[in-house]
């Protein structure tokens, strides 16, 4: 009985996928990114946002709500909001000799100074190259990461042949920023609960940031020393044949999403292909 409780069912058949043919999706989506990152209409990488609308539509196909998704990936966007403006006003020409093309030019007057923020035409091609890649690149990622949990990642990478000490590591190290995340909030509200400001403007939060650190340092310290007690008093380090009670199965449209990613990366390759020759 307890066997069957800690297994993962999973009813959708994209989200039951094997992790390992995840994982190869995530791996020749990103690299597929840069090849259409490539192929550019008027110098700008327009292709790039079609390209990004299969993670959202693989994401609902896989039952995964769109609140859900959109929490994870708005922050991507905010950081890529901010590469397309500081690209598009900061960096005006690809080098020297290059010439300098401006799309828009604000004046504000206000003598004897006069400020004219602009927006420059290879600044802004650029910007939306990289910050569309980051989108890509994340937004499949968090898209394997919320139709897979943390133990069958692990557990496909062991069986692929990974070693079980490397496997715990990545697995720890996946699980530690969640409860990073967790210890620091309970710690910020104990905080509050003592009186100490934690909200306004910048120099507030650095305040009490801070003070935060000590302890979440000395947490994240002190459960790494019962971690490895566990592990001792579980043979972690013991040399026999070890038993895994958790295992992860292939639902058999493995092969069939792997032929459909690679189909939809061959006919965007061919075009880029044909775009050289030409």
């Amino acid at each position: 009985m307890y066997i069957e409780q800690i297994q993962v069912t999973k009813k959708n058949p994209i989200a039951s996928l094997y992790p390992m043919t995840k994982l190869w999706i995530v791996l020749i989506y990103s690299v597929m990114s840069g090849i259409i990152a490539s192929i550019r209409f008027d110098g700008y990488a327009y292709l790039l946002f079609a390209w990004f609308l299969i993670v959202p539509t693989l994401t609902f196909l896989s039952g995964v709500t769109l609140a859900r998704f959109w929490k994870a990936i708005s922050k991507v966007l905010l950081v890529a909001s901010m590469i397309i403006l500081l690209q598009a006003f900061l960096v005006q020409t690809a080098g020297e000799g290059k010439p300098i093309v401006e799309l828009v030019r604000w004046y504000i007057t206000d003598k004897p100074f006069v400020i004219a923020p602009t927006i420059y035409q290879y600044g802004l091609q650029n910007g939306i190259e990289l910050s569309m890649n980051i989108m890509n690149v994340a937004g499949i990622f968090v898209w394997m990461f919320q139709t897979t949990e943390n133990k069958e990642l692990s557990r496909a990478l062991e069986k692929s042949g990974m070693h079980y000490k490397s496997t715990y590591v990545f697995m720890s190290s996946l699980q530690m920023i969640e409860v990073l995340g967790k210890n620091s909030k309970t710690i910020m509200n104990a905080q509050r609960a003592r009186g100490v400001e934690t909200e306004g403007n910048l120099l507030v939060r650095m305040r009490a940031f801070f003070p935060s650190i000590v302890p979440l340092v000395l947490s994240a310290v002190t459960n790494t020393e019962e971690r490895v007690l566990t592990l001792e008093s579980k043979g972690f380090d013991t040399t026999c044949k070890k038993t895994r009670v958790f295992e992860v199965t292939k639902n058999g449209y493995e092969p069939l999403a792997l032929i459909i990613t690679c189909a939809l990366s061959l006919v965007f390759l061919v075009w880029r292909v044909l775009q050289w020759v030409r």
